[in-house]
């Protein structure tokens, strides 16, 4: 068992993340995540898996990759793509706790590697690493990464993982020293999980196609990124403020045909299709599957259906699919669904700002124009006891999800944390009459001020956020608000472009739905998304993640806190701070703690899925292994 390292905030009452998994890891061995799998037989339906290629492994996901590099992620899939080739210094298991990758150690205060004023950290790297074509991997390719993501011309998506790190300097070949600007409790961040991977310095490094073009602007070189699972905002990629790559550079030959160290390499790589074969310089054992297919652009059901009955798929990402649909194919007993549950919150967005006004430099959802009801704290507040959470969860997510009326779910708060919004519409509609809306002309909807209460509800085009919006709307309509429900394509959604208005960080409607949450073990940098200084703005280009607009200078003050916090009791309790006022300010109304719902084949082991790194990090130990009758 490797060392927990001292980064992990967690105390004896909260639930541990592991237990949580359990419905997850039981698909894997054998038992189920749904009653009807539970019901079924292992060898009741012959696989179809036995009339294909069992050497292939073929992946889908609902969007297509356009990068290998992490680094450069316009949305989790290419996280997941990315994390086949290349690897960080360590990542984090199920129940948090970190495990060395290219690193040989995790270090802490005893064994020398953490400092104890909390301003730096050394990291010993495996000897003899090498990389896909055979040269040696050093400390140095450690530095260089960092100078990488440095280059304002990258535009890195994962700047803001580094942030707080002011050098990183190459002691000898396998020692690595991280300086901090500051004390920095949130030390095992950088370099960790899946936005920590190395980067070699003799492909990326000056003079190569891939280092950035000092004639580029910023505008040229990136732009907003959307950030979380396949059609999600995530702290790794659905929304952690991050930025992607202009095209022309994202798509260089060494980003899409990368040289890492993973256990497999790109064999081609195709729009909607990549091929990999193994690496042949790995440094463990060989990946048991001849090639891995991914597979991108898949319709939810289609992939579902490929993944749970029909047999033609091994893994489905994260299947967007309403769980009664998911319950019926998994009975044909071919495949599982996989619940991963980590930081993941399905939210309700309620924008502070008018979309409808437009400033002089054309701007909408600006700082400078409030909106004129969703500003009240009464509004959002009548809007979340009006919200069935109970009833949202059970429908539309059932094992897939659990209400939750916390920003921050894992490491989870207590479960005897109080919901301060239960749902209630007789108290919903007095907070509405106090705060002067009534129904004044019997049209159904409160008005004031010759102003409709009228929203414009936006969310991706998906069959959950459909049903989601719909039973909102209904509820809504309890209250006089009237919803007109706006359905917008996933990449336009999540787009990182800074010219698509229908994007989550420009927020050009009154609601929005998504979901976000941190994507380490540490939520610093998912909670500096509420800070000021985070807010999307047209001044940056909508690169910031705080499109909730929501500005409080105690909340700064609570983060700040927090970040230079030693004391893991302390932080704990800060972070508790910090969630308890998101909460109460109703920066965002909480629906559904959501797990990562992948689909996999009966004949796929190996799997130890974790929320804080790509489905895909452990590909390595994915094998074959089909039932006795059906090979």
């Amino acid at each position: 068992m490797a060392e927990r390292p001292s980064f992990i905030w967690k105390r004896p009452l909260w639930q541990s993340l592991g237990a949580t998994l359990l419905a997850g890891t039981l698909g894997l061995s054998g038992c189920t995540a749904s009653p009807q799998a539970n019901s079924r037989s292992s060898t009741a339906t012959a696989n179809p898996a036995a009339n294909r290629d069992l050497g292939q492994l073929r992946l889908l996901y609902s969007r297509a990759p356009v990068t290998l590099n992490p680094h450069l992620a316009t949305g989790v899939q290419d996280f997941e793509a990315g994390r086949i080739v290349f690897e960080p210094l360590a990542s984090a298991d199920a129940d948090g706790t970190l495990q060395p990758i290219l690193a040989a150690t995790i270090p802490t205060v005893d064994n020398g590697g953490l400092a104890e004023d909390g301003k730096s950290v050394t990291w010993s790297l495996k000897p003899d690493l090498v990389w896909a074509d055979g040269t040696p991997l050093t400390a140095a390719d450690v530095a260089f990464t960092f100078e990488w993501l440095q280059n304002p011309q990258v535009a890195a998506a994962t700047a803001q993982y580094y942030e707080a790190v002011e050098s990183v300097e190459a002691l000898d070949d396998t020692t690595v020293k991280i300086t901090f600007k500051t004390v920095n409790s949130a030390w095992a961040i950088p370099f960790t999980g899946q936005t920590g991977v190395i980067l070699p310095q003799h492909i990326f490094g000056p003079g190569e196609p891939t280092a950035p073009d000092a004639s580029m602007t910023s505008a040229e070189a990136g732009d907003s990124r959307e950030a979380s699972e396949s059609d999600e905002s995530s702290a790794s990629g659905d929304s952690h403020g991050a930025v992607a790559q202009e095209s022309g550079v994202r798509q260089a030959e060494a980003n899409l045909r990368p040289v890492g160290t993973g256990p497999y390499q790109v064999l081609s790589f195709q729009p909607g299709e990549i091929i990999f074969e193994p690496n042949p310089n790995y440094r463990g054992e060989a990946p048991a599957f001849e090639t891995v297919t991914l597979v991108g652009g898949m319709a939810p059901y289609t992939a579902a259906r490929e993944v749970l009955s029909v047999g033609s798929a091994d893994f489905a990402y994260n299947l967007q699919v309403e769980v009664s649909a998911l319950e019926e194919l998994q009975t044909q007993g071919v495949g599982t669904v996989v619940p991963v549950f980590g930081g993941l919150v399905e939210r309700l967005m309620l924008n502070p700002t008018d979309p409808r006004v437009e400033t002089a430099t054309g701007e909408r959802s600006s700082l400078t124009t409030a909106h004129p009801f969703l500003s009240d704290l009464r509004v959002r507040q009548a809007i979340a006891h009006a919200i069935d959470h109970q009833a949202l969860a059970k429908d539309l997510y059932g094992f897939m999800g659990r209400p939750t009326y916390q920003v921050l779910v894992m490491p989870t708060l207590a479960n005897g944390v109080a919901n301060p919004y239960p749902y209630d519409v007789t108290l919903a509609n007095r907070l509405l009459d106090e705060a002067g809306w009534v129904d004044s002309n019997d049209n159904g909807t409160r008005d004031r001020d010759g102003i409709e209460m009228e929203v414009v509800f936006q969310t991706s085009v998906n069959p959950v956020r459909q049903r989601t919006q719909e039973q909102i709307q209904a509820s809504l309509r309890d209250i006089g608000i009237a919803v007109d429900i706006k359905r917008v394509q996933v990449d336009d959604f999540f787009s990182a472009d800074p010219l698509q208005t229908n994007s989550i960080n420009h927020f050009y409607a009154d609601m929005q739905a998504y979901t976000t949450g941190s994507d380490h073990p540490d939520p610093t940098i998912y909670l500096e998304w509420w800070t000021c200084g985070q807010i999307a703005t047209q001044a940056n280009n909508w690169q910031k993640p705080n499109n909730a607009r929501y500005c409080n200078p105690a909340y700064d003050t609570l983060w700040q806190a927090a970040q230079a916090e030693l004391d893991q009791e302390k932080r704990a309790s800060l972070f508790e701070e910090m969630n308890a006022l998101l909460v109460q300010d109703v920066a965002m109304i909480p629906i559904v703690h959501r797990a990562i719902a992948n689909g996999v084949n009966q004949t796929l082991t190996g799997l130890e899925p974790t929320p804080w790194d790509a489905s895909t990090w452990d590909i390595a130990q994915w094998q074959r292994q089909v039932p006795s009758g059906q090979q």
